[in-house]
């Protein structure tokens, strides 16, 4: 059983309760199940609190015919029957009212639940009083439960706030925080021994549940901390306007098949073929060079529709259809987006048209002749007068003297053009009988994106192939260099406008031949990006150094057993010797950057790690250990770092550009292709040891390690002392990022990147945040002996503390450090 708060229904028993809240059962739809549910803006007072002075749509459990919850005064009874407090939460009276628990025999848990919220925003709270006049004897938490039965249920605490306003009651708080679907929250009172009156619960509120987030207001979604409107047409249009991507989140794939796609994981239900004179679903790498396609659309990453127009074709017009869709609900807000490239001489016509069920008319939408620019282009086109089930149609039809590709990517029939469902969860004003589609709800789409090193090691870069097979079944696509300075670099397009937040890890450097008990880190760095939709980011992920060890053959294998010292030997003979190697690679810098026209442009470099020498050097104290460096100017010197004389020695990292360097064991600049040098030609000859430098600019070892790549590659030995470790390369940030972490040397292994949508932290108070996996809430961060307040916003001394700032680095390891202003 339960029942629903009406204060004024009790203080007046002959008053008819008004309010109800129900759910009704899944039914099916055209489109998927269909749960009827009563979902509630957090505005509405009825919904957002309960003072338990006037109507309140929450609900209780009862286990028992009297009630286990029921609404009281201070006044309405003896008080040396039942100790009660003397005045009430909200109004601090005795004739005000509360909440209080009458435990049952045999039970073990009560709840007071919320109504249905369709969502809430990254600040949402619960704020309650508590009072307890028997020794605590139960837990008191919050339940977080989503309506859709495969989301997962979240028990977050209530911590109490630090002051009080009321005599005998204790201000309690959990933090709810973002919620991307309609949920209901429960406190919940748990314990198999309380009998009799145990807790009394007041001043219930939901706080800050409609901040900053997007939602209908009237005709259009608006955004509440800024006022700007966006139109309804432009929700799922693969541009994102709100402020959390709510736009273009989950909602969207709630949308009919087809009717979003990007062509990543499948044709989306359209009528691809396999023909080449018809339309193909390929990738950039899929294309025959021999056919001359143009430069952006080899650059382009990922797939895409595509349509080779020849004149030797035996068949001059091609046509693809789109699933088909239900009639559309609104004729003002519908419209259809696309991305449309066309390159080469067309001597043609394409046309965008709708065929609708039940008629044999094929209403023509749009019509493009001509020439184009050769790049990608951004088309959005009205939809009107469609009264029935329809599919869309695009049509190329060409003549005498056509060479030319056309295709297209970033399908969208937007959300207004399908039933308001799609959209209620956005809006501050819905219905209270007003039906969701379940599908709407599914999983919110993945929006961050990991790079690696696509399984490969060594002074090279990946290939297609490589990648492809890396990230099958993921969400990225990417498209891989072939030659040139581009070769093994990884270009993936922006699917939306918004700041990113981009995190690059430098490659290690390598281990020496007895030198092994640790290798020196490549360097983590991250910062804030504004990138465009359709942008496409080069991605050069760095390799780790190699390591002296194993070795190649027998005489390296026992250098490194510790049964041979023949190279401590001989070099023991000073300029006279004749023996090297056992030093480690330089690790390879990890590189993002732009190309604008033919001119590439840093936006981010994460250093790699130097190699380690043959021998471990004396320890170095704290104080002698150079800290991570890094330019924030395109204006700073970019070369290569220095290295040994020709010959026999170790080279320096390779940097961001340098002039090519006349030696093989030197790392390559980036715009030099960026591969990894060699082992200094005295290791090669006298015992085969090949030690390489990362992909990314690593250079090559002798005896000591090679220098890491990065904006400025880090030196090399000029002596080739057996002890001298490579210096780590120099990373860079673009003066148009944000820096969100200072570099720190982290990384073991192959560099990395992580590219994700940015969270907005303007509410902390150091304005730095991140999001809790589990329970979607956004959590604040501090520093400098500091820690998060009960309000989850402002950060307060913590007196007698140490204050350590802990990082998530590598996606798994938790590295802790003291952080200075």
């Amino acid at each position: 059983m339960s029942g629903m708060f009406n204060g004024a229904a009790l203080k007046s028993p002959g008053t008819v309760q008004k309010l109800r809240c129900a759910f009704q059962s899944v039914i099916a739809s055209s489109f998927d199940k269909v749960i009827q549910t009563l979902t509630l803006s957090a505005s509405d007072p009825a919904v957002s609190s309960c003072d338990f002075e006037s109507s309140c749509l929450w609900t209780t459990s009862n286990h028992s015919e009297r009630g286990d919850w029921s609404v009281v005064s201070a006044d309405d009874s003896d008080p040396s029957v039942v100790p009660r407090p003397h005045t009430d939460h909200s109004l601090g009276s005795s004739e005000g009212h509360f909440l209080e628990l009458r435990a049952s025999p045999g039970q073990c848990e009560y709840h007071l639940t919320s109504p249905v919220l369709p969502f809430s925003s990254e600040l949402c709270s619960l704020h309650l009083a508590l009072s307890e006049w028997t020794p605590a004897v139960g837990n008191l938490s919050l339940l977080i439960v989503p309506v859709h039965p495969g989301s997962a249920h979240n028990l977050v605490p209530l911590y109490p706030l630090p002051h009080s306003t009321r005599a005998q009651w204790e201000e309690l708080q959990a933090v709810i925080g973002r919620m991307d679907e309609p949920f209901q929250v429960t406190v919940l009172y748990s314990s198999c021994q309380a009998e009799g009156s145990t807790v009394a619960l007041d001043s219930v509120e939901l706080r800050n549940c409609e901040g900053e987030t997007c939602f209908l207001c009237n005709t259009v979604l608006q955004t509440d901390y800024t006022g700007d409107c966006v139109e309804p047409s432009r929700v799922c249009d693969f541009h994102t306007d709100c402020p959390f991507g709510e736009d273009e989140g989950f909602i969207c794939g709630a949308l009919p098949p087809g009717s979003y796609c990007l062509f990543e994981l499948d044709d989306c239900g359209w009528s691809v073929s396999t023909l080449h004179s018809h339309w193909r679903r390929l990738s950039a790498h899929e294309l025959d060079p021999q056919e001359r396609p143009g430069a952006a659309l080899l650059s382009t990453p990922g797939h895409f529709l595509f349509l080779q127009v020849r004149e030797s074709s035996a068949h001059r017009q091609a046509s693809i259809l789109s699933p088909w869709f239900p009639a559309p609900v609104s004729s003002s807000d519908c419209q259809m987006h696309f991305s449309l490239y066309l390159y080469g001489d067309f001597n043609g016509t394409l046309v965008v048209a709708v065929e609708e069920s039940d008629t044999a008319n094929s209403p023509l939408v749009w019509e493009r002749n001509g020439q184009w620019t050769g790049a990608w282009e951004d088309v959005a086109l009205q939809l009107t007068g469609i009264e029935h089930r329809f599919q869309m149609k695009v049509t190329a039809e060409w003549g005498p003297g056509s060479e030319a590709d056309i295709a297209l990517d970033y399908i969208s029939v937007g959300a207004a053009c399908f039933h308001t469902e799609y959209l209620t969860y956005l809006s501050p004003d819905v219905s209270p009988l007003h039906s969701v589609t379940l599908s709407v709800f599914a999983e919110v789409p993945l929006m961050i994106w990991f790079f690696n090193s696509c399984g490969t090691s060594g002074p090279h870069g990946p290939t297609q192939a490589q990648c492809d097979n890396t990230y099958r079944n993921k969400n990225v696509s990417v498209t891989v260099g072939k030659e040139g300075s581009l070769k093994g670099v990884q270009m993936w397009r922006v699917p939306a406008t918004n700041r990113y937040l981009i995190s690059a890890y430098g490659a290690a450097g390598g281990k020496g031949a007895k030198n092994h008990n640790k290798r020196n880190h490549g360097v983590f760095i991250s910062a804030i990006f504004t990138l465009e939709k359709g942008d496409t980011l080069y991605i050069l992920v760095g390799h780790q150094g190699e390591d002296a060890c194993p070795g190649r053959n027998q005489l390296t294998q026992k250098i490194c057993l510790g049964e041979s010292s023949v190279i401590e030997d001989n070099l023991r003979g000073g300029a006279n010797a004749d023996w090297a190697g056992g030093g480690g690679g330089g690790g390879g810098a990890t590189y993002i950057f732009k190309m604008e026209g033919s001119e590439m442009v840093p936006l981010l470099i994460a250093a790699g790690g130097g190699g380690n020498a043959y021998l471990e050097g004396p320890e170095s104290s704290l104080d002698q250990i150079a800290r991570e460096q890094f330019e924030n100017s395109t204006a700073a010197p970019s070369i290569s770092g220095r290295g040994g004389k020709a010959g026999s020695k170790t080279r320096g990292g390779g940097g961001w550009r340098d002039s090519s360097s006349p030696h093989s064991q030197a790392g390559q600049a980036l715009v030099d292709g960026a591969v990894g040098g060699s082992a200094c030609p005295l290791a090669l000859t006298k015992l085969s040891w090949a030690t390489y430098g990362g992909f990314g600019g690593g250079g090559g070892a002798c005896t000591a390690g090679g220098g890491g790549g990065g904006y400025r590659g880090g030196d090399a030995a000029v002596t080739d002392e057996i002890t001298a470790d490579g210096q780590d390369g120099i990373s860079f940030i673009h003066p148009s990022g944000e820096i969100y972490l200072p570099p720190l040397a982290a990384m073991e292994g192959h560099g990395e990147c992580a590219i994700k949508v940015q969270l907005n932290c303007s509410h902390c108070q150091m304005q730095s945040c991140k999001r809790d996996e589990d329970t979607h809430q956004i959590l604040c961060l501090c520093h400098d002996d500091e820690v998060l307040a009960s309000d989850n916003v402002t950060c307060v001394s913590a007196v007698g503390r140490t204050s350590l700032w802990c990082l998530y680095i590598h996606l798994s390891v938790l590295t802790c450090l003291p952080w200075t202003n």
